[in-house]
């Protein structure tokens, strides 16, 4: 079971601390005091589902970033990667997927150029 989105709605005398799986399924939805330490004792027992949750995540990354990039990063840096430089990335291997299918396309066109007869009487 893998944790999904941990959730505090904080009111003027309460809170209600929220933790949810994957499938948006709640485990854990109760009003507690404003008091944090007792929130985080509630919540306590789904730490290390979200560690899993969060390691599972980066692992992903990582191997979306192999697949377009070739580069491989370890855990650490793909965890400190920010938006701008994922986004530039992935841009960057696209560009260069891009750019290596147009030149396979010029390639067919011209040997279908080649190969190919256009009779005027057609």
């Amino acid at each position: 079971m893998a944790i999904g989105p941990r959730i505090i709605n904080l009111h003027s005398n309460n809170s209600v601390a929220a933790e949810s799986v994957e499938t948006d399924q709640l485990v854990h939805e109760r009003r507690h005091a404003n008091d944090l330490a007792g929130i985080l004792a509630a919540l306590g027992p789904y730490r290390a589902e979200l560690v899993q949750y969060r390691t599972a995540r980066i692992l992903s990354n990582g191997n979306i970033l192999a697949a377009q990039t070739g580069a491989r990063l370890t855990s650490t840096k793909v965890n400190r990667l920010t938006d701008e430089k994922i986004a530039t990335l992935a841009l960057q291997a696209n560009a260069a997927v891009m750019r290596a299918l147009q030149l396979q396309i010029a390639v067919l066109k011209e040997l279908l150029a080649e190969r190919t007869r256009i009779d005027p009487d057609s």
